[in-house]
Order: structure tokens, then sequence, then C-alpha cells
């Protein structure tokens, strides 16, 4: 977490990405992510405010793109409240109301 804490944008470059732990851990850290519209992880994660999407998957709109979003301006107390609804704790409350919802 450390590296995250000291970064101002966090690249994901990858072509799969289930969940995306490396969004929700520099969602913690109050840092934006820049990642590819195409990657799974992104239909669950996403928010404008939070992630910049690149569209075309090239080297030349990628580093559009990361400049785009340096001279971006992002709230970094709201991406760490974002973060939050990823949490465990609210995971497991997520899973009991299924639960609940499921035997009544």
């Amino acid at each position: 977490m450390e590296y995250y804490t000291i970064s101002d944008l966090t690249v994901i470059t990858s072509t799969s990405e289930g969940f995306g732990m490396p969004f929700v851990e520099s969602f913690a850290c109050g840092v934006p992510i820049l990642a590819f519209e195409d990657l799974d992880a992104v239909k669950d994660l996403y928010n404008e405010k939070c992630i910049k999407l690149v569209k075309e998957r090239d080297v030349e709109a990628l580093a559009k793109g990361i400049i785009d979003a340096l001279n971006s301006s992002w709230d970094s107390s709201f991406i760490k409240e974002w973060a939050k609804q990823f949490s465990w704790d609210n995971i497991i409350i997520q899973y009991l109301e299924v639960y609940n919802n499921l035997i009544q």
C-alpha cells in the first residue's frame, strides 16, 4: 500500500482483471485510476470521479490518457470514501442481505 500512497495515479494496463483488488487498494489510498474501458473489473468499480478510461488499447491512447488523468483534478477524500463500499465488512453485510432475502 505504501506505493499507492506516494502515487498520483494508478495505471492498470492488464487485459483481464477479476474483481480488481488493485482498484480497491488504490481507491483506499485516495489515488485515482487509469484503465482500459474493456476491462471486466471496470464494470463493477467504475465511478467517473475515481477512474479515467482509455478506449483504445494502444500506446498513444494510453499516453494521452495518463497525461489527461495527471492534469485532471481528483478529490482524494471522495475516492477514499468510494473505496469503503468494497471493504470486507460491507461485502459481508451485502452477502447477509442476499442470504436473508433467500430464506424469507
